[in-house]
């Protein structure tokens, strides 16, 4: 069955804007254009597939060890008391990981999102492909 390509699969096909922070053969990484809070993230896997229960295992796993290194990174750059994840989906049909740095529980509720400019994206971008590189060697 043919799959209409996603924003993300635009995104790596340079179809349209875009800030990767991190990508390798298996997913990448993005600022998202509308953070809960700075330094808001969404871990994607390459391989277009709408619901994260499908992903063959080792592209899970992999993802979510992409993940655990990005809320590592996330937590000291932004000196947060925690970072949570989250699988929506109900946006774009192409599984993203959400990864928040969060410093109350209010900071976890969609509705506190706001549109950010590119600019502020590939600031972000910036600063946590940085850490990456420093902290996880992912470059």
């Amino acid at each position: 069955m043919f799959m209409k390509d996603s924003v993300f699969t635009k995104m790596l096909k340079s179809e349209i804007p875009r800030e990767i922070i991190y990508q390798d053969d298996v997913c990448f990484i993005i600022p998202t254009i509308a953070p809960h809070t700075e330094g808001h993230c969404m871990v994607i896997p390459i391989k277009q597939v709408e619901d994260w229960e499908d992903l063959d295992v080792p592209t899970y796993q992999h993802c979510m060890m992409i993940v655990q290194k990005l809320g590592r990174t996330v937590k000291k750059l932004y000196d947060c008391p925690k970072v949570g994840v989250e699988i929506v989906g109900f946006e774009v049909p192409h599984v993203h990981i959400h990864v928040i740095p969060f410093y109350t529980i209010e900071d976890m509720n969609s509705t506190s999102a706001k549109t950010v400019e590119f600019t502020q994206l590939k600031a972000v971008a910036n600063a946590i492909r940085d850490a990456l590189q420093i902290q996880e060697g992912l470059s």
